[in-house]
């Protein structure tokens, strides 16, 4: 099959002791603790992440990035400060608290480590891009920034999903005989074009690698 040819192409990486540090701390409190947002605010900045209300996130944007901004009604995302390029988690939930079982519902430690992905890319350019447009999805998925990160994404659903799988052709098997099974992949394939999606195959490939790969 094509897709198992070699690639000679580096991916960017993932790993983070940043983000690995800020979700071990959260996870060290007990299961129905209420976190207030000063208290994360100061727990993410020892792990040099921002966590940040809405109403800050807004209000540090520029005036071109205000028009593609997420609505007010997300309650939980995640982008790169492309001031700072650092991660920033916005948290806009309908409670003056964050409930534990918040962070362990919500795969947050792989959201930040796909931003962590954008931190890489961001800081090797000399200039500043836009945010991203979600709502066109058809040019938000052919972004190439996006088609590495969300290529992560994708793999590490399939290796949650699949714990027992031991290879990367095992793990993209499981994708392609049922993509279906896979809401965010789903949603890729829909919205791109036969080449962006083999771009996609080659990166989902080479993430399973690595994330199949023996610690050592």
């Amino acid at each position: 099959m094509k897709y198992l040819k070699r690639f000679n192409e580096a991916i960017v990486d993932y790993k983070s002791d940043d983000v690995d540090g800020l979700m071990g701390e959260i996870n060290t409190y007990p299961r129905h603790h209420r976190f207030q947002i000063e208290d994360l605010t100061r727990l993410g900045a020892e792990y040099n992440i921002e966590i940040v209300d809405y109403d800050t996130f807004y209000k540090d944007l520029s005036e071109r990035d205000k028009v593609t901004a997420p609505p007010r009604t997300a309650q939980f995302f995640a982008l790169v400060n492309r001031v700072t390029n650092k991660i920033r988690v916005v948290l806009n939930l309908p409670m003056p608290f964050i409930p534990k079982d918040f962070f362990d519902q919500v795969p947050i430690g792989d959201i930040l480590k796909h931003e962590q992905i954008h931190t890489i890319q961001y800081s090797k350019r000399p200039f500043e891009t836009p945010l991203p447009e979600p709502k066109d999805k058809k040019k938000y998925f052919a972004d190439k920034d996006e088609v590495m990160a969300f290529a992560f994404s994708v793999a590490k659903e399939i290796v949650t999903m699949f714990p027992t799988i031991t290879t990367p052709k095992e793990g993209f098997d499981k994708l392609i005989e049922n993509p279906r099974r896979f809401r965010l992949y789903g949603d890729i394939k829909e919205n791109t074009d036969e080449k962006t999606l083999k771009r996609y195959h080659k990166y989902i490939f080479l993430y399973l690698e690595d994330l199949l790969k023996p610690e050592e």
